[in-house]
């Protein structure tokens, strides 16, 4: 199209057909006079040797109008006539035409093309005075454009080379459909990230799955065909023969089982590409269990058989193979795309002032590819490019070239510098005509790759790439970073043929020479868009967009849109701006104070530090650990406030950033509030701490019917001066020493504290809304809420029984024994961080559902019996009826709570107002009641849930975890209260168990305690805990740990995931075994020098974190650090044969995730001895193992469910995590949709879930949102109930893809979506990619749970069923020893899966042991069921059978061992006997040769 044209600088005569290159010059060209430049003025041999420069037309508006603008170009006026009448008559013109022919001396109105309007007429036509070509106009250059320009030409240099090479294609081209499908994007992702839920697709994704889907068996088909009658016994045969090679054999030499330990096969494991693993193992590949059965037989199988699995398996050997040689090709491609041309602004740039008016804009230098490396120097002009004369200096100049801007005698002008710089180097020629072949070549293979294989797969490519080719792609991390909003925790590692110098620089790729980039950061503006005019006012756009209008669905969605774009603007924004502050980029608004107290304002943000900021500011909470926490709560607070969508209220955008130990708290600005006091004012609350609170009635009113009623708080009195006597004096005093200290530094004093208020005020005041929370109205004239630290009440529980708690806490603590509970765990709550312990908000909204239909049912029984004993008109009953709804209502608000109550240093209202004295007492209790529910009801009930599995909530990591908690109410500081409940019903569990042995109890319960509860428990309280200890290492010295983290993070991971510390016999030993290349010692000094990194031994790492879990949890850990794991694993049960339950992969995915640390993907021996505190070594960490630290990022504005904090990257540009989408329609829609499917209404619900994907993806303009996973998923699952089992496949897999792409390859989404694919493509005799996605289910979620999880004995047993239903029982006895191994909270499933067992065994006729097998399954249907059960009766039967033929065998067993032994014996006698024959023989002969030889002697 002409924008290609323009961009690349001349057009292309018909008979070249070369493609001009996108990422030329754009807007520029010629201020000579408006004339048709002669051929020779222009040369570019790129793009043809007829590209004209000219003037537009808007610079013409003086000149004769001898030539006339048309089509976008510059022609004679006596050929517009001519060129018009060809180009309407001609065949095929879509160009769009605004004028017809007129008059030869009228002007001829102008036409416009777009971007795929088709040039052929013209071209066929001509428009030059030969007809040789077609002229465009070109604008001219200025410095921005020269610098956009060159920007844009090492984009194409570092890879992004067009595919496409000509602009007239021809029309055979022009008729194949690949070329709609060449310009999609050439990321591997352009297939996972089109939500494919739409209602009109569904044919369309239909029908390409019918295309894709080859492996559907004809057996199955057939029966369809056959009107669903039931097959013949050779079809099925056929059927199974069919299934059969498509499931992997899995050889006798190998385990079935997947380690959730191994990191290093990472990415394969996690996507199910064992295949791909086995290859880069040099392992021969899998068969099939067709081929396997084949082989066995041997010549017994039929020729039909052997042939249909050859060909199955030479078909899927094949497939296999070509795709990984096709992404092997693909890095190869990659390579040859990126041009090894680099270009920058040269020492000479910017032109001086007498080159300046000769039209110099630029002076670049460029290395040319090939082995000398040439540099030349080019001049921009206005007009274009030329080579310069400027050379290398002699000797003796001082300077390293001889400045000439004027053009060289070869000077190869062109408007494109890229066509410059093709004119002038034949190397450069070369290797750019090589790599669009490649471009072309990628295109294609990329097309390819996309329809054969599958969204998730795409991505798995890209992290394995490396690892099938010759020569590694450099940028392997960044392109992985690039496709997933969260970054992973576990890193390509690269080569492994690197050197130990450079060990650094190839993790996940090599870290390429490159100025550009380093030109890039030094010319950041760290997010501020100083080209676009004035700062970017983030909070006027975001406030400007809340207020658009949502009368109409429409209006809704557009706000919605406008909304969630400003957001993430936002958030990305806060992220550039927090990196520079880290970085010291930045000055702070007030640079004399500390560090700590640092603030910045950059870009429109306000940033700080989340620490305490002293007594000046008015604030409840007091030292660092409360003001960390506050600042969490805040971010909470907003995020509801967010999603509550208050007319009238409003809030600031908020983002916090944790990075290394420090938390920064980002936050739009108030209008005015920077500016001084005139320019806003404070309707609510107190900044100052000695000044009284403000209140307004407007604002007072507002809040009471949002917040009121929203959240349940309560208005309430509080004293007009809140802070009490004691902590005021503490503030006056800490004011009169920094006075004095001032002072004596000379600085003056007036007005830098404000006066205390000694106006007469009322000694109470109302507030809706929590203590330290201020309502401002800004310069805007809007009312803002700020400090909202909390919109529920303190935990009571958390607050010390002498300050009115529960005394739960307490009550524990002084019953427990000593020991180590009385080392680690306070014996007093009084901690700063608890004053921020509070409610959430769910259990307020649960204790006040059960109190209202208490309230409702008690009220309807006693209407029952009222109208038993005196009936009254309908009229009547209607009045009463609507006094019983005022009744509710106020019952209702008496529900509300009060958030300012046990809060510290406030003053008591008791020598105020008797009053309320008298309700905030109530208003305790109440929140007591709260406390208590919490700790009485919601607790035990949680547990009792993990028990019975109802509902199966039991969660497979941290994250799951606490997303189950928040759920119910409970706060993760119950981590400890959970766990020692989970502790009680394990070991009522074993006290059952024993009784059951001993024949105290005659049966015991079905369910028990799952022990993977109490594992994730204990994991997560770790993680957290060594999170805080971490940072407090970190910020040691100053912070200076915190510049050089490395080697601290090494050694701190290395003691918390192992058992005990090296000697240093242990340490010789292991580093004279060891075959690693390089040492941790080989990097560390660049990373110390100056400075000793400070070490801890192991004892003291676990000690600090010990006394945080006692601290922060107020438990003691029973399965890490224990004399059991110290010494010998802690067990399940106990025993020599109980296994471990320590999880330490789990721990090391949480501990990376809490803290922002990248591993490279390795083996790492966790769980034995470690180095720690000795010099600059660590193991099994090393230093050099970690990839990177990242920040971790709190969104308010995040959608509700996910993490608070979230690790991102400071470097990629993925995108944001999934923000809640303020637009109710689509919520509603799920949610409706939701129940339809529910009720079994199935297309109905298919439409709501799709229209409601819709809705999400109109406002996201992206499928890369939780929302529209889970619409997918739904609809997947949809799709399968009804049948559909294709598109159904097709649409679980790009929610699986999705869910990849928002949180990992591991993340508890993605192990959900990979179990829904299995079950559908399992159920579809798509066996082989069901298995594989099952195995992946299986593999991750023992890396996140470890290998007692409950679902893993199930999958196990899943994949034994089907292996022993298709003909090969030992693959499925095999998986059923599996699954027996593994822990199962349920009896009834243990006895299924040791009944399945002694099924197979008795297949393959090992009756003696699944008798074996059969009597436990009967023990635990007997214990469980009863004698009476019909499982019991049934096991009971099959024990008998067993019993008759292992008799029966055992009898057969023992007469041909008899008659093998007779047959031995008399084999042997035999033997004897011939053998005594053979003997007399031989003597006969041996005397008759003696007699013959006598004989002879005797005749001689």
């Amino acid at each position: 199209g002409v924008s290609v044209a323009a961009t690349a600088g001349g057009t292309a005569s018909k008979k070249s057909k070369k493609k001009k290159s996108k990422g030329g010059g754009g807007d520029s060209g010629s201020n000579t006079p408006n004339r048709i430049v002669a051929p020779a003025d222009v040369v570019s041999p790129h793009t043809g040797p007829n590209a004209v420069v000219a003037t537009p037309s808007s610079a013409r508006s003086l000149e004769v109008a001898t030539y006339t603008h048309y089509l976008g170009t510059t022609i004679p006026a006596e050929a517009a006539a001519e060129v018009a009448a060809a180009a309407a008559s001609s065949a095929g013109n879509n160009g769009k035409k605004k004028g017809r022919k007129k008059a030869d001396d009228e002007d001829i109105d102008e036409v416009v093309l777009d971007d795929f309007t088709d040039l052929s007429p013209y071209l066929e036509r001509g428009l030059t005075s030969d007809r040789a070509a077609l002229r465009i106009v070109l604008e001219r250059y200025n410095v921005a454009g020269v610098r956009d320009h060159v920007g844009r030409l090492q984009q194409l240099f570092d890879g992004l080379v067009p595919s496409v090479t000509t602009l007239a294609e021809g029309a055979e081209e022009e008729q194949q459909p690949v070329d709609a499908e060449a310009e999609k994007e050439e990321t591997p992702t352009s297939s996972c990230i089109s939500a494919g839920a739409e209602g009109d697709d569904e044919k369309k994704v239909e029908e390409e799955s019918n295309e894709t889907d080859s492996g559907t068996n004809d057996a199955a088909v057939e029966k369809k065909e056959n009107g669903g009658k039931e097959m013949s016994k050779e079809e099925k045969s056929k059927q199974i023969l069919a299934l059969q090679t498509k499931m992997p054999n899995y050889p006798l030499d190998s385990s079935v089982a997947l380690d959730g330990a191994n990191t290093a096969d990472f990415f394969y494991l996690a996507c199910g590409e064992e295949d791909d693993l086995d290859a880069l193992r040099g392992k021969q590949r899998k068969v099939s269990v067709a081929k396997a059965n084949v082989m066995r037989a041997g010549s017994s199988a039929t020729k039909s058989d052997v042939s249909t699995v050859d060909e199955a398996e030479a078909k899927s050997a094949a497939e296999a193979e070509a795709g990984r040689k096709a992404a092997t090709r693909m890095i190869e491609l990659e390579a040859r795309c990126r041009v090894s041309c680099k270009i920058k602004f040269g020492g000479f740039h910017p032109p001086p002032a007498n080159r300046r008016i000769y039209g110099d804009l630029a002076y670049l230098e460029v290395t040319l590819p090939g082995a000398s490396e040439d540099t030349v120097h080019v001049t921009a002009v206005p007009s274009g490019f030329y080579v310069n004369k400027t050379s290398i200096a002699p000797e003796g100049y001082g300077e390293p070239y001889v400045f000439d801007p004027r053009p060289a005698e070869n000077a190869c002008y062109s408007h494109e510098l890229l066509d410059c710089l093709l004119q002038f180097s034949k190397t450069l020629r070369s290797v750019w005509a090589d790599a669009l072949n490649a471009a072309r070549e990628r295109a294609e293979l990329t097309v390819s790759m996309a329809t054969n294989e599958s969204p998730v797969q795409s991505l798995y490519r890209v992290a394995t790439r490396n690892d099938f080719s010759i020569k590694p792609s450099p940028n392997t991390l960044q392109q992985i970073d690039a496709l997933m909003i969260r970054p992973s925790w576990l890193v390509p590692k690269g080569t492994s043929n690197t050197t130990s110098s450079s060990t650094h620089g190839v993790v996940g790729g090599r870290h390429e020479y490159n100025q550009a980039r380093a030109d890039e950061d030094l010319a950041s503006t760290f997010g501020v868009d100083i080209r676009g005019g004035a700062v970017r006012d983030f909070n006027e756009e975001l406030q400007s967009a809340r207020e658009l209008p949502r009368g109409t669905l429409q209006e809704r969605t557009d706000r919605a849109k406008l909304v969630h774009k400003v957001l993430v603007e936002f958030g990305e924004a806060a992220m550039v701006g927090a990196k520079a502050i880290i970085d010291g980029l930045i000055v702070p608004m007030n640079p004399n104070e500390p560090t700590r107290s640092h603030v910045y304002f950059h870009n429109n943000i306000f940033f700080s530090r989340a620490v305490d900021a002293g007594v000046d500011t008015f604030k409840i909470s007091q030292g660092d650990r409360a003001a960390r926490k506050a600042a969490s709560r805040d971010a909470n607070c907003m995020g509801m406030l967010h999603r509550a969508d208050i007319k009238g209220l409003h809030n600031l955008a908020t983002v916090l950033v944790d990075y290394l130990g420090t938390r920064i708290v980002c936050q739009s600005v108030v209008p005015g509030i920077l500016q001084g006091e005139k320019t806003h004012t404070l309707l609510y609350g107190s900044v100052e701490a000695t000044q009284p609170l403000s209140w307004d009635e407007n604002m007072h009113k507002l809040l009471e019917e949002s917040l009121g009623r929203g959240f349940m708080i309560a208005t309430r009195p509080v004293p007009t001066l809140p802070l009490s006597d004691d902590r005021m004096a503490l503030i006056e005093k800490l004011r009169a020493a920094s006075l004095e200290n001032l002072s004596a530094m000379g600085i003056p004093l007036a007005g830098l504290y404000q006066e205390t208020n000694k106006k007469e005020t009322k000694p109470l005041t109302e507030l809706c809304a929590p203590l330290e929370a201020k309502g401002i109205r800004g310069s805007d004239q809007r009312n803002y809420l700020l400090d909202l630290s909390r919109l529920t009440p303190r935990d009571a529980n958390w607050v010390p029984e002498s300050e009115g708690g529960t005394g739960r806490w307490e009550a524990l603590a002084s019953s427990a024994k000593g020991g180590r509970a009385k080392m680690f765990i306070p014996d007093s709550l009084d901690d700063d961080e608890h004053a921020m312990a509070i409610l959430r908000h769910e259990l307020v909204s649960s204790l006040t559902r059960k109190l209202m239909s208490k309230y409702l049912l008690a009220k309807k029984e006693e209407e029952n019996q009222k109208e038993a004993t005196d009936k009254k008109e309908n009229s009547k009953k209607k009045e009463e009826k609507e006094e019983v709804d005022g009744e509710d209502e106020e019952y209702l608000a008496s529900l509300r709570l009060n958030p300012n109550v046990f809060l510290p240093n406030i003053k008591s209202l008791q020598d105020i107002d008797e009053e309320a004295y008298k309700q905030i007492k109530k208003d305790e209790e109440r929140v007591r009641e709260a406390a208590a529910y919490l700790w009485d009801d919601v607790l035990p009930g949680l547990t009792k849930e993990i028990r019975e599995n109802s509902g199966q909530i039991l969660p497979v990591d941290g994250e799951t975890l606490c997303e189950v908690l928040h759920q119910r109410g409970i706060n993760c500081r119950y981590l400890g209260r959970l766990a020692t409940l989970a502790l009680e019903e394990e070991e009522k569990d074993r006290k059952a168990e024993a009784d059951y042995t001993a024949g105290k109890i005659m049966s015991v319960p079905r369910r028990q305690m799952p022990f993977s509860w109490l594992e994730l428990l204990e994991c997560e309280m770790v993680a957290r805990a060594a999170k805080h200890v971490l940072n407090s290492y970190l910020a040691e010295n100053g912070g200076y740990g915190a510049a050089q983290p490395a080697q601290i993070i090494a050694c701190f991971f290395s003691a918390v995931l192992s058992t005990g510390e090296e000697r240093a016999a242990d340490t010789q030993l292991r580093t004279e075994k060891s075959e690693r290349v390089t040492s941790d010692s080989d990097l560390s000094p660049s990373f110390t020098y100056g400075h000793v990194v400070p070490s801890f031994s192991r004892a003291e790492i676990w000690g600090d974190i010990e006394r945080e879990v006692g601290r922060r949890f107020r438990y003691v850990l029973t399965l890490y650090n224990t004399p059991q794991t110290t010494g010998k694993n802690n067990s399940s049960g106990g025993g020599e044969d109980a296994k471990p339950r320590t999880l330490y992969t789990p721990l090391l995915r949480r501990l990376c995730q809490r803290n922002g640390v990248r591993l490279v993907a390795k083996s790492y021996e966790i769980g034995g001895k470690c180095l720690c505190s000795k010099g600059n070594s660590s193991y099994p960490i090393a230093s050099s193992d970690i990839a990177g630290v990242l920040p971790l990022v709190k969104h308010a504005a995040a959608a509700p469910g996910s993490e608070g904090f979230l690790p991102a990257s400071f470097d990629s540009h993925s995108g944001p995590p999934s923000l809640h989408i303020l637009l109710p329609d689509a919520k509603s829609m799920f949610d409706t949709a939701y129940a339809a499917w529910n009720q079994k209404a199935l297309p109905q619900a298919l439409d709501l879930f799709q229209e409601s994907s819709n809705m999400y993806q109109r406002v996201v303009d992206t499928p890369l949102h939780s929302s529209i996973a889970k619409c997918l998923r739904m609809s997947a699952v949809i799709l399968f109930q009804a049948g559909e089992t294709d598109i159904a496949a097709a649409n679980a897999a790009r929610s699986l893809a999705i869910a990849v792409q928002l949180g990992g390859f591991d993340h508890p989404e993605a192990v959900n979506c990979h179990s829904t694919l299995a079950h559908i493509l399992l159920n579809s005799n798509e066996t082989g990619e069901g298995i594989k996605h099952l195995r992946a289910a299986t593999y991750l979620t023992e890396l996140m749970a470890g290998r007692n999880h409950t679902d893993l004995g199930s999958n196990y047993h899943k994949l034994g069923t089907m292996y022993h239903e298709l003909g090969s029982p030992v693959d499925g006895l095999r998986f059923y020893q599996e699954a027996s191994s593994r822990e199962n909270a349920d009896r009834i499933v243990s006895g299924m899966i040791a009944k399945s067992t002694a099924l197979a065994l008795a297949n393959v006729g090992h009756f003696k042991i699944a008798l074996d097998s059969e009597k436990r399954a009967y023990n635990m249907y007997r214990s469980t069921l009863g004698e009476n059960h019909e499982l019991t009766k049934s096991s009971a039967q099959n024990m008998s059978h067993f019993t008759k033929i292992a008799v029966e065998q055992g009898t057969r067993i023992a007469k041909e061992e008899k008659k093998r032994k007779e047959e031995q014996s008399a084999n042997a006698m035999a033997n004897e006997i011939v053998a005594d024959e053979l003997a007399a023989e031989a003597a006969k002969a041996s005397k008759k040769k003696k007699n013959k030889s006598k004989k002879s002697k005797g005749k001689k």
